[in-house]
């Protein structure tokens, strides 16, 4: 029960922090998180017009400007499985949700808001846990603003949840991002500060084809191969368990894993996607992935995610709820699902 309850936490926190953390689309993306273009293989000279795009100080527009301000706005869906002999967990995201950059007094002053629905279930032992949170989520700058409401069921019962609070940034760990260093590290991750021939050998290392459409501004599409989702499966259950899982055998029934960038002809950054639907299986994982231990004799381990994500520009305000200063400080252990 204990390590169901410690899985419903993980999920829990990760499907929050994601959607904190990413903003997805409107007409730019589709519903399935693709960007649409008329895409063809990357040549260097392509790679240079994207690194140097990444690094433009026009990325977010005319920062310079009195009346500066850089929107975000959209919608992200995401489901995550995983089974293993009696464990199963599973989690859905479905968010809406918005973020806003503007000049102020000071600097940049940040805000964001929308809503989140999060599902987690997980069985283990024979026993059953669910988590049905929808969340009103609101960041100012100095608070993140919660306003949860649903259900949560464990062993001993189900309860109804009420529940309304604010989260000081400090009490996460996080700090403001600083929209002006962004473009450089923005050009730091997709480049390495290297030039294209090494930003290809990049992208071959880890399995990752480049495609680009330079009719206006510039779209770049990155396409994992199977290796690559391979890779990227093996890396991520490593971050899960004490085992070496680099020697995993990884059987894949769906490996689909795109990732897309639009740069306006201007220079300004119009939307970042993800596309994702894989589906695998790990004959001899050599962990129990439910009790978090090593185990030689523990069973087949299945794991899923799909939907898609996204960033889109968007010049909509942020409308916050007039009975934020009502709102009591919070604890991360008092957030239902994050601290059982």
């Amino acid at each position: 029960m204990k390590s169901m309850k410690k899985w419903i936490s993980v999920l829990s926190a990760s499907a929050l922090v994601l959607s904190m953390s990413v903003f997805a689309a409107c007409s730019v993306v589709s519903s399935d998180g693709t960007i649409s273009g008329n895409y063809r293989e990357a040549e260097d000279a392509d790679i240079q017009q994207l690194l140097t795009s990444l690094g433009n100080d026009n990325l977010f527009g005319d920062m310079d400007a009195e009346d500066w301000k850089y929107g975000l706005h959209g919608e992200s869906s995401l489901d995550f499985s995983m089974s293993q002999d009696t464990y199963t967990a599973s989690t859905g995201i479905d968010a809406d949700l918005g973020i806003l950059f503007a000049a102020g007094e000071s600097g940049v002053d940040f805000s964001a808001g929308g809503s989140l629905d999060l599902k987690v279930e997980a069985q283990a032992d024979g026993q059953t846990s669910s988590l049905n949170l929808g969340i009103e989520p609101y960041v100012d700058g100095e608070y993140i603003y919660l306003n949860m409401s649903g259900s949560e069921s464990t062993g001993s019962g189900e309860s109804t949840i009420n529940q309304r609070g604010k989260i000081a940034y400090g009490g996460l760990g996080l700090t403001l991002p600083d929209l002006e260093e962004l473009p450089s590290i923005l050009a730091t991750i997709f480049g390495n500060g290297s030039d294209p021939a090494s930003f290809r050998a990049e992208l071959d290392a880890y399995g990752v084809d480049m495609d680009v459409d330079t009719s206006s501004g510039i779209k770049a599409r990155f396409v994992f191969s199977a290796d690559g989702v391979d890779d990227a499966i093996k890396e991520a259950l490593g971050s899960l368990s004490t085992v070496d899982t680099s020697s995993y055998v990884v059987n894949l029934s769906e490996s689909t894993l795109e990732f897309y960038l639009s740069i306006a002809e201007d220079g300004s950054l119009s939307a970042m996607s993800m596309r994702v639907d894989v589906a695998a299986t790990i004959p001899e994982p050599k962990f129990d992935y439910g009790s978090s231990q090593a185990a030689e004799d523990a069973g087949a381990l299945t794991i899923g995610m799909s939907g898609m994500l996204a960033v889109v520009s968007d010049d909509a305000d942020i409308v916050f709820p007039t009975d934020l200063s009502s709102y009591e400080e919070i604890e991360i252990p008092l957030i239902p699902g994050l601290g059982l």
